[in-house]
């Protein structure tokens, strides 16, 4: 924030002791492990990446008006599963990937066309984006560049598949357009298992 960071302001406000309001973190941009935990170290309950599920917001709210909210380290820090979204017109590859991925112990959400993708991503809020280019609605390549104008380049990561477009020229527009990783259609599972644990571990 432009004047004073929310480092700066969180510290000031959590002199107030006990009155002091929960101070919830959301940053687009400061998302990495160390961040996170920085963010708790200075007074911040709760941390959320941009853009930030608004279901979970409404939760949070909700858990804090009933008084059932508990601040602190243990429940900022508490994990969810990894999350993938699937968007990809032919059907026996979307529900093929997400039961992987579910096995996996993934939450997996499914979208068959690009505009839908787009719209899940926002509600969903994946940490993955497995995406087929040659899509109805928004092509690969126009979902990719939408969601980095809206999240930048941190989150999510985003995978293009395709059995059509594998060329050298192909690619290079793959990544112009703000993906990650391609894999050319058809992928071994075990490939995209792979982007996601390296991810993990990064």
């Amino acid at each position: 924030m432009p004047g004073r960071n929310g480092y700066e302001l969180a510290k000031e406000i959590s002199r107030a002791g006990p009155t002091r309001p929960v101070l919830i973190a959301i940053s687009g941009k400061y998302v990495q492990k160390g961040e996170r935990q920085l963010a708790l170290a200075v007074g911040f309950a709760r941390f959320f990446v941009k853009p930030a599920a608004p279901h979970e917001l409404v939760a949070l709210v909700g858990e804090i008006a009933s008084g059932q909210f508990a601040a602190g380290p243990v429940e900022a820090q508490r994990e969810r599963p990894l999350r993938a979204l699937i968007a990809d017109d032919e059907r026996d590859t979307v529900l093929t990937t997400a039961a992987v991925l579910r096995d996996e112990g993934y939450e997996a959400r499914a979208a068959y066309n690009g505009r839908d993708a787009f719209i899940a991503i926002a509600e969903f809020d994946p940490d993955f984006v497995i995406a087929d280019i040659r899509m109805p609605g928004l092509s690969g390549w126009e979902l990719a560049r939408a969601v980095r104008r809206a999240s930048g380049f941190d989150r999510p990561v985003l995978v293009a598949i395709s059995g059509h477009y594998k060329k050298e020229a192909d690619r290079v527009l793959t990544n112009i357009s703000g993906f990650n990783h391609f894999l050319p259609k058809p992928f071994e599972m075990k490939e995209l298992l792979a982007i996601i644990e390296r991810r993990k571990r990064a």
